[in-house]
Formats: C-alpha cells, sequence, structure tokens
C-alpha cells in the first residue's frame, strides 16, 4: 500500500516534528476513526518509504493492501448508527 492510497482513503497525517519524535529527523504517520473507540493507525514514514504502507487496526494486527483497508472502512460506515 502506497503513501498516496492513505491519502485517497482520507486518512489524516500526523507530524511528529523532531522536538517531539526524540530522533534527529521529524517523521509521519496517518489515522482514521472507524468510531469513537477503534483506529486505524499507518506505520511511520521512516518505516514505511513510498510504497510499504501497513495500516494496524488498533494493533490488533496489520493490513498492508489498500483493498482490505477500504473494505473495512466501508463496513464501519454500514454498521454506523
Amino acid at each position: 500500500m502506497t503513501e498516496n492510497d492513505l491519502k485517497e482513503l482520507h486518512f489524516t497525517k500526523i507530524i511528529v516534528p523532531v522536538e517531539e519524535s526524540g530522533d534527529e529527523f521529524a517523521y509521519h504517520y496517518y489515522i482514521y476513526p472507524l468510531n469513537d473507540s477503534i483506529n486505524l493507525v499507518s506505520s511511520t514514514s521512516d518505516e514505511s518509504n513510498q510504497k510499504n504502507w501497513k495500516v494496524s487496526v488498533d494493533y490488533w494486527g496489520e493490513i498492508d493492501n489498500v483493498e482490505s483497508v477500504s473494505e473495512l472502512i466501508s463496513f464501519f460506515k454500514n454498521i454506523k448508527k
């Protein structure tokens, strides 16, 4: 999955500046709220490169293809009250 895939799915980019990262470089990741208590959280820019992004479901497990992430988002949209 690419970073652009996450953007197209309307994930929100979270930037972690050098001051907060405790590292010599800033990094970023993406988040998508499925509901009030469950979030999709991507891997970070420093570990993902351009085409190797993964998404975890509140750390239950990782998904590395855009089709599965899209299906999961659709599923949660369909069960919202």
